[in-house]
């Protein structure tokens, strides 16, 4: 039985669905970016999982975003500790699979799952169109109704709204989220431009170092940093995380490349950045 190891050389959907085919009682150990996560299996199924920011589906799906950490199953009775979980080990994974392909398609599109649509026009061809009727629906809430698999509404959802069919309803605290962190990208991928392989490695590892220290729902992921949906996150809490992340990011490359590096960025963005920083430094 597969006891310890590297999450480098085991996908987390694998690793559990191994664990969970020896109908063992234990917990599962992994300590990823410092962090030690708990999940306990009882008779083979997940019951319970947490460590000190989250705990049950939230943080099985977490852990399935890292590619990196050790992990230890020790065998051990659990018939005392509380099911907080109550689903088959199979229902689980297939949930965490659609859930990262939902999300990435979100991200794509800069949208997020708790954002609300209005319906602006009807379409008689678009039975799914139904449910926004009367109803202020978040993405989410019309995904789950719609029964289309992801990809299928992923292009129907894009379709509605490059034809002003539907109106993605934004606040501006998640206006200001998107901005900030498109931001972000913009400064990665201007670091990484003008920088060797060396220095491309060093940012990403300083981004990863970062997203640890300032406690992030991010993820960097083939030269883009994303957005991760963790519920437990209130948006002004990710807001204040996004900003203190930017202002270190900010520093660090103004430190390798000079205050030039601002003016390009800014120019890109034909976006004050200075001002920016400012206002980083003032509330932060």
């Amino acid at each position: 039985m597969l006891k310890n190891g590297n999450l480098k050389d085991f996908n987390f959907n694998d690793l559990i669905s191994i664990i969970s085919q020896t109908n063992k009682n234990g917990i599962l150990e992994i300590d990823t970016d410092n962090i030690k996560s708990f999940i306990v299996f009882y008779n083979g199924n997940i019951i319970n999982a947490y460590n000190d920011d989250l705990n049950n589906e939230e943080l099985l799906f977490n852990l399935s975003l890292k590619e990196d950490g050790t992990f230890n199953f020790v065998e051990k009775d659990t018939s005392n500790i509380e099911i907080k979980i109550n689903k088959d080990i199979y229902e689980l994974i297939k949930e965490i699979s659609l859930k990262k392909e939902f999300i990435k398609n979100l991200n794509d599109l800069n949208l997020y799952l708790n954002s609300k649509i209005t319906l602006l026009k009807n379409d008689e061809n678009y039975k799914i169109l139904e449910h926004l009727k009367d109803k202020n629906l978040s993405i989410l809430e019309f995904f789950e109704l719609s029964k289309y698999n992801v990809s299928e509404f992923i292009k129907l959802l894009k379709n509605f709204i490059d034809n002003n069919i539907i109106k993605i309803e934004e606040t501006n605290s998640e206006v200001t989220y998107s901005n900030l962190l498109n931001i972000a990208n913009n400064v990665y991928s201007e670091f990484v431009s003008i920088s060797g392989l060396k220095m491309s490695n060093d940012i990403e590892k300083k981004i990863k170092d970062l997203i640890l220290l300032n406690n992030l729902n991010l993820i960097i992921k083939n030269g883009k940093i994303y957005n991760i949906e963790l519920f437990s996150y209130k948006l002004d809490k990710k807001i204040k995380n996004l900003k203190s992340f930017l202002k270190e990011l900010i520093s660090y490359s103004v430190k390798i490349y000079g205050n030039e590096f601002i003016k390009n960025i800014s120019d890109k963005l034909s976006f004050n950045l200075e001002a920016l920083i400012i206002d980083l430094h003032k509330e932060i």
